[in-house]
């Protein structure tokens, strides 16, 4: 799937609001994981692949 020009900037304006409201914190908290992280998953192998709430979805 190829976005266009004006999806990749929505999707750069989203990723730019979330990212400014976690500049500053001083902990880590379990919401604030919530918000930037989707799923996390470990392969048999011990492989980890982290899918984030803002990727681009993939081809």
């Amino acid at each position: 799937m190829k976005l266009n020009q004006s999806e990749s900037v929505g999707h750069l304006q989203k990723l730019t609001i979330e990212l400014k409201k976690f500049a500053s914190f001083e902990e880590l908290t379990p919401e604030m994981l919530h918000r930037l992280i989707k799923r996390i998953e470990i392969s048999a192998e011990g492989r980890v692949k982290i899918f984030y709430r803002f990727s681009l979805p993939a081809a």
